[in-house]
């Protein structure tokens, strides 16, 4: 994911959010993630802070829209205007049209990456929002996730499944960390202990 972000360059926006194992019940965590960083939301924003910068990042994206602010509002849990309820029957739907909304109006400015990380830990809110979105995803977007095996995308979805090192392969990426070929024995110690996984030959 790296690389391919890196040969990008500035030739499309890259936008990411993740899913974190301590958020695994908390629904729409990742998709929360990605706003956040969309509409630059602090963690130690106060509720009034969250608000304008929600209502200023509506109006950015999809202009006046009566709709499109309460869904959010009620997405990070803030306090509605008086009379104003959100359905929870009718929530995901109507956030999944907010969101190709969104996504439309990210791409109409220039071609756009959504990149979810981490996707084995996410929530059943988002991956079922996932499966309805990836068929129709607005023209100019990409969305680009990765997982550890057990997770399940979108059938829609294309698969890329990265194989463990071969022992040369390992031997390889070791000695890039290094700078320089490795000892023998450093190599045997490190390849018979990392089992082709690339995160253990580094550490």
């Amino acid at each position: 994911v790296n690389e391919f972000r890196t040969r990008l360059g500035a030739d499309a926006q890259w936008l990411e959010g993740r899913a974190y194992a301590y958020a695994r019940v908390i629904p729409y965590s990742p998709l929360i993630d990605l706003l956040s960083r969309v509409l630059h939301i602090e963690e130690t924003d106060h509720p009034a802070q969250l608000r304008a910068k929600l209502e200023a990042g509506v109006a950015a994206l999809v202009g006046a829209d009566e709709e499109a602010l309460p869904l959010l509002l009620h997405l990070y849990h803030l306090e509605q205007a008086s009379g104003v309820t959100i359905e929870r029957e009718a929530f995901q739907g109507r956030l999944l049209a907010l969101m190709r909304r969104v996504l439309a109006a990210l791409a109409a400015q220039r071609p756009t990456v959504v990149c979810l990380q981490d996707l084995h830990w996410v929530d059943p809110s988002t991956d079922a929002l996932l499966h309805q979105l990836v068929p129709e995803l607005p023209s100019g977007v990409m969305l680009l996730v990765n997982f550890r095996p057990g997770y399940e995308p979108p059938p829609a979805m294309q698969r890329i499944a990265l194989d463990a090192l071969s022992p040369r392969q390992s031997r390889e990426l070791l000695a890039s960390l290094l700078g320089a070929d490795p000892p023998e024995a450093l190599t045997r110690f490190v390849t018979e202990r990392c089992d082709g996984n690339p995160f253990y030959v580094e550490e």
